[in-house]
């Protein structure tokens, strides 16, 4: 069942409130949790990698269905609009409208039923073990980690790639 913004809001707020009580080196700085909330969903929070927008558009050229699934809070459309992405994508997927998040099998399924195409015909790439890769294997689709800090080297159940140049080749 999907979540009200407001609800979704709260969660993130209450929780940089726990975060910060056990962590920040002044207990009162639990007191900030709702700025940083906010800042973390400002615009000035967001970067774009440089090849994003290369790699895009080589994708765009291949004529390519393009959809985002993501675990989000709510906003991701209105992230990617920020940032100059949202045009680029077919369709998106933000697991607090969905109900559902990765690794399970409902926010696949339904990246699936957008795409419009069989699992083995999508490629998901992504940037966590075992939400992305694990839960795209598991629904049939084809699955790339991408890996940009080099923390999952020894990785070895699907390619990995250090930056979105490393998917080109890969499409063949």
């Amino acid at each position: 069942m999907p979540f009200s913004q407001a609800a979704v809001d709260q969660f993130w707020t209450d929780y940089n409130r726990i975060l910060l009580s056990v962590c920040a080196r002044r207990p009162s700085d639990a007191d900030k949790a709702d700025r940083v909330y906010r800042l973390f969903t400002s615009s000035i929070a967001w970067r774009v990698y440089d090849e994003v927008h290369g790699v895009l558009a080589e994708l765009r050229s291949r004529r390519l269905r393009l959809g985002i699934v993501s675990n989000w809070r709510g906003d991701l459309e209105d992230v990617l609009a920020k940032v100059g992405l949202r045009e680029q994508f077919d369709f998106v997927l933000d697991s607090a409208h969905l109900g559902h998040e990765k690794p399970h099998a409902p926010i696949f399924k339904e990246a699936v039923r957008r795409a419009g195409t069989s699992p083995d015909g999508i490629m998901h790439v992504g940037d966590s073990p075992e939400h992305d890769i694990d839960g795209a294997l598991a629904q049939g689709l084809r699955a790339v980690l991408l890996d940009r800090y080099g923390r999952y080297r020894e990785f070895d159940r699907a390619p990995r790639i250090e930056s979105l140049d490393g998917l080109v080749p890969l499409l063949g």
